[in-house]
């Protein structure tokens, strides 16, 4: 009987500690009335890129909000948008406290690397960046998701991919939640004649925020 007890409570600090559960009890949260609060940290995927550096009012956090709050039947859930134009994983990392942390979010979904191939920083600064916002979360318990970076057109495209590789990589190693949008935005490129509907800078899917929102709420609802 003993033994049984201590079982139960290791089981039970480990599912409290899983990323897993973290998420799980955010869920729960929403689905129940309660105040959430959700941060979108990223670059310009995250920010809502449109034109000439203007905000598409259809950003992908604005999105999600509205369809959390009515998903769940809920409008005290917020989406805070804390995504900046060609910001790399060294900014996050370096910012996560003042702009992330301290806003004290129950769950944050990240998303960086295109700036990162850009700005020609290394694919093991990448990994360990992005390892170091994951870690400063855990160690807040901080509930998470982190994105693959999407997809983009021309002379950047190989090397897009290759990051986006290699940190789901590091995302599996890790037991690191994660959604991979490179791959479905992927899908969604190799199915039209017409890629510049989907990416008409070459880099931002103006028009199609709304997949992004909608890949999360999909993502949850596996829980």
């Amino acid at each position: 009987m003993k033994n049984i007890f201590v079982f139960l409570i290791l089981f039970s600090v480990c599912m409290y500690l899983s990323p897993e559960s973290k998420i799980l009890s955010v869920l729960n949260k929403m689905s129940t009335g309660q105040n959430v609060t959700i941060v979108c940290y990223g670059d310009s995927i995250t920010w809502g890129y449109e034109t000439f550096f203007v905000q598409s009012k259809n950003n992908y956090p604005v999105i999600l909000e509205k369809e959390l709050q009515k998903k769940y039947n809920n409008q005290t859930i917020s989406v805070i948008n804390k995504g900046k134009n060609s910001m790399t994983s060294k900014w996050g990392s370096d910012n996560l406290q003042s702009l992330v942390i301290d806003e004290k979010p129950d769950l944050v979904i990240v998303s960086f690397g295109i700036n990162d191939v850009i700005y020609l920083n290394s694919i093991s600064n990448f990994q360990k960046n992005m390892l170091t916002i994951y870690n400063e979360l855990e160690k807040n318990e901080i509930a998470n998701l982190f994105l693959t970076p999407t997809p983009v057109l021309g002379g950047y495209k190989r090397g897009v991919k290759e990051y986006s590789n290699k940190i789901t990589e590091s995302y599996i190693q890790n037991n690191i939640q994660f959604l991979n949008l490179y791959d479905n935005f992927d899908s969604i490129l190799n199915s039209t004649t017409m890629p510049l509907k989907v990416l008409p800078d070459f880099i931002h899917p103006v028009y199609s925020y709304s997949e992004i929102a909608d890949q999360i709420i999909t993502y949850f609802s596996t829980f």
